[in-house]
């Protein structure tokens, strides 16, 4: 804890991607490659000068190597180290004047008896800026530089390059000129520098050493000059050159696994649990081999260490140490795989669904990620997308056409071991791995903790549900749905009895006012409320110790009688195959049990809750499965219907609840099917001469018209689906 005007101490060390210094600091083994260059110079006759190549692509370490290669140098005495940066001086034409400044300043340190040499190698550059650029000579001078540059102009240059070569020939002293990120100048630049050593590269005892990268120097110099080959043209200048040699694997990949624990220590306290610490080996023994250069490492580490420490308690860290690996190798990838985990996340929620072109153009991205071709051998493609499904829900191989299958739903087993373990693919924390926030329209871990132990301890009441029926997600529908497929992928041992009692009797309190808040294009389109909080009775009745007694109670006193016809009779209904109807599914329920189940809800709508049925949401599933219920269910319909039908308002009412839905292209629609009609009143004719006659009385209300024809033509439309 820090007081308000005390500064908290830092714990966590960013990466400033600068070369390592020391050989402590040598994780990869560059110290031998310094030394034995360091070598090479010190017995190196360098009369003629020489230019030095060090190749290597951006972050393979070969600033690293000359400062090992400085230090291993620095303290001979006749060795002059010059570090050279072009890049800082901006001014090309500068450039050569600056290299024979630092050249003088070197030589002036190596002792008074040469300040003569140094003030004309100081001469030497001055006058190779007006040999460079010509036009500086129209510039006015006054004074004393006036002067000397004058007298410059009007010797030889050649006469003053042989006293240089002469003097520097005799000191005796040999100076090494390094000039680093040579690639990273512009090409006009690069070519400037490329010049500067070809005019000055001959000079006795005058070592240059140049890194870069070949190819991006080499398209440099093909844009600067307008020719074909830059490397030709570079090896004009450069006269031996190695490659920094890739460092092994193994080392870049312990380094990671190393790196990764540490940041898991220093952000948690703890150590890695064992079953951590297998799969973050995992990560970076086999995603690792991806891995290219240590400052790719540097980087990886660099963007785990931003984003871990707020989300530590809410992420799994193998699978972020995965995907940040992804992000800075191929953003590409790791934007698919954001926008894949986007889609996973609707689909199994019941939010939407992705249709066979859309899976095809997700196979085919993925394909190409992946680098998974025609001819790609399918052992090793099947490694490939097991490997990814380690870190990736819903993505199955299959040889042949297709090669990939992504977005296969998981089980419910399965997405609560997602939804436990905090995991890349949980659509409840998916989005906390691309951003620093909780995602958009997901269920909190400590709301979701306290609702259980409420339940756990039955002081978990209908109020403590009412919040989220009437909290709008921005996808669509209410944070209820989301509570409840939640709680449907909790692991049941998290459960007491008294929970899953108190629960179950929250959610037939609550569940019809949720199922209301829902639009009709909402819930008629996806996995509804009602289907959800029916997953969760199956799910919780085998862990209640007094079912008898439970279920008594359950349908006895649930307010919501909507869904326990529709949902959870009618589920049962279909399980056992009552009323000659296919059996579907595994029921929860004995046939005693549903039976009385049944009886008690007949008497219930036929007596205390009759007004609740003209109320009650998805009429048309719920006049259903209270029809299939059994004689006396098919018996109290009918006899409330008849009773509501007296009137023509009540009538037409009653039709609009029987419109179906139905999902196109074109739009969504609401038929008013036959089939329903003849289901539900026996006479379809009549119901539809009824209606065409309301619509044809002049005399009725312009309101109760409209509505009649309103479904005429939802009848007409009926015909097309």
């Amino acid at each position: 804890m820090t007081t308000e005007n005390e500064k908290p101490t830092p714990s966590i060390v960013f990466h400033a991607d600068k070369p390592i210094q020391s050989v402590q600091e040598d994780r990869l083994g560059f110290s031998p490659i310094a030394d034995n260059l360091a070598t090479s110079i010190l017995k190196m006759n360098a009369d003629g000068g020489f230019v030095i190549g060090i190749e290597g692509p951006w972050g393979c370490g070969k600033s690293s190597i000359l400062n090992l290669l400085c230090a291993k140098i620095k303290d001979e005495q006749n060795i002059s180290i010059i570090k050279f940066s072009p890049w800082i001086i901006g001014d090309k034409d500068s450039m050569v004047s600056s290299l024979a400044e630092e050249l003088s300043e070197a030589i002036k340190k190596t002792g008074q008896q040469n300040e003569n040499l140094a003030k004309k190698m100081k001469k030497y550059g001055k006058a190779g800026i007006k040999k460079i650029a010509p036009w500086a000579a129209l510039i006015p001078t006054y004074g004393e530089n006036a002067k000397e540059l004058s007298d410059l102009l009007s010797g030889s240059l050649t006469d003053l390059k042989d006293e240089l070569t002469r003097a520097l020939q005799a000191i005796k002293q040999t100076f090494v000129v390094i000039i680093d990120d040579l690639d990273r100048l512009e090409p006009e630049e690069a070519l400037e520098i490329t010049r500067l050593i070809r005019a000055v590269g001959d000079f006795p005892n005058v070592i240059y050493i140049l890194c870069y990268d070949k190819e991006i120097l080499s398209k440099s110099l093909e844009t600067a000059l307008h020719i074909k080959d830059g490397n030709a043209f570079l090896q004009k200048i450069v006269q031996a050159s190695f490659s920094v040699p890739k460092p092994e694997e193994f080392d870049l990949r312990n380094w990671m696994n190393k790196e990764c624990q540490l940041l898991y220590e220093e952000v948690t306290g703890k150590s890695l649990p064992d079953n951590l610490s297998s799969r973050l080996q995992e990560v970076c023994y086999t995603h690792g081999g991806k891995i290219e250069t240590p400052r790719e490492i540097n980087l990886i580490l660099n963007s785990l260490k931003l984003a871990y420490p707020p989300i530590s308690e809410k992420v799994d860290f193998p699978d972020l140490c995965w995907l940040h690996l992804e992000k800075i190798k191929n953003d590409a990838f790791y934007r698919w795989i954001e926008n894949y985990l986007n889609a996973f996340s609707v689909v199994v929620r019941g939010e939407g669904h992705l249709n066979g072109a859309g899976q095809a153009k997700m196979t085919q991205e993925l394909l190409k990620h992946l680098q998974i071709t025609d001819d790609i051998e399918k052992q090793s493609a099947m490694h490939t997308i097991i490997n990814l499904s380690e870190h990736i829900p819903g993505i199955d191989y299959v040889w042949g056409d297709d090669k990939t299958l992504v977005m296969t739903k998981p089980t419910d087993e399965e997405l609560s071991a997602l939804e436990r373990g905090h995991r890349l693919g949980s659509p409840s924390h998916y989005r906390l791995y691309f951003s620093f926030a909780q995602p958009a329209g997901t269920l909190d871990e400590s709301e979701l903790s306290a609702i259980i132990n409420k339940a756990n301890n039955k002081t978990l009441h209908a109020d403590d549900f009412n919040k989220f029926i009437y909290a709008k997600r921005s996808q669509g529908g209410t944070m209820y749905s989301v509570l409840l497929d939640r709680l449907n992928r909790t692991p049941v041992e998290v459960f007491t009895s008294d929970g899953c009692v108190t629960l179950l009797q929250v959610i037939a309190e609550s569940i019809d006012d949720a199922r209301r808040e829902e639009k009709d294009d909402e819930a008629h389109f996806k996995i509804g409320i009602g289907e959800i909080g029916n997953k969760l009775f199956q799910k919780l009745l085998p862990l209640i110790d007094q079912k008898t007694t439970f279920l008594q109670d359950f349908f006895t006193s649930g307010a919501s009688v909507g869904w326990l016809v529709s949902s959870v009779i009618g589920n049962e209904i279909f399980a056992h195959g009552k009323s000659g109807l296919a059996k579907k599914g595994q029921p929860s329920l004995t046939t005693e049990e549903l039976e009385g189940a049944i009886q008690i809800i007949n008497e219930r709508l036929t007596s205390t809750d009759r007004d609740k049925i003209e109320s009650v949401p998805d009429a048309l599933s719920f006049f259903y499965r209270w029809q299939q219920s059994g004689d006396d269910g098919a018996k109290n319909l009918k006899e409330w219907m008849d009773e509501i039908s007296v009137t023509d308002a009540g009538f037409l009412e009653l039709l609009e609840k029987c419109r179906g839905y139905v999902v196109s292209t074109n739009g969504n629609y609401r038929p008013l099917n036959e089939r329903e009609l003849t289901q539900l009143f026996g006479n379809s004719k009549e119901i539809l001469d009824r209606v065409r006659n309301i619509a044809c009385n002049l005399q009725n209300e312009p309101d109760l018209i409209k509505q009649a024809e309103e479904l005429i033509e939802a009848h007409k439309m009926a015909r097309d689906f």
